[in-house]
């Protein structure tokens, strides 16, 4: 079993609906459908902390695009103006 943080990522890329709504609505962990569902595709995932993760995830990602597109647009500035 490998770290919670990479199993929620895994489970993000298979199933991404489930996953953002446990993100986006702690009470969906109520709904037996969705943690159903989630246990077939994912089943070696803390579905109680799956959100934390998936958020965590998501920001890591956002931030490291804002990284990307400051220095990009940094190196366009220096070659055009």
């Amino acid at each position: 079993m490998g770290s919670p943080f990479i199993s929620a990522v895994k489970c993000f890329f298979k199933c991404p609906v489930c996953t953002m709504s446990v993100m986006l609505n702690s009470e969906a962990l109520r709904d037996q459908n969705l943690v159903k569902s989630l246990k077939e595709r994912c089943p070696d995932v803390d579905v109680d902390n799956l959100g934390f993760y998936a958020g965590f995830f998501l920001a890591l990602l956002f931030v490291v695009f804002c990284v990307i597109s400051y220095l990009f647009f940094n190196v366009l500035r220096f070659l055009y103006f």
